[in-house]
């Protein structure tokens, strides 16, 4: 169970990173043209996404009794 939580909340706290690192891009140039960082931001929503995916494939995986 400790496992699962520490999973979960660390893609939680991977997507608050990532958006938080997309809405600072965005305000570096008004959110008029793409740069970097946004780009950034949104590499490390999908790794969160990644780990969250995992996670979950973790825990069905565990759980196969047919």
């Amino acid at each position: 169970m400790a496992s699962e939580s520490t999973t979960f909340g660390f893609a939680t706290a991977l997507t608050i990173i990532g958006l938080a690192i997309m809405l600072y891009g965005v305000t570096l140039n008004s959110g008029q043209a793409p740069n970097a960082v946004v780009a950034v931001g949104g590499v490390v929503v999908v790794v969160a996404f990644a780990v969250l995916t995992a996670g979950v494939m973790a825990i069905d995986s565990g759980h196969e009794s047919l």
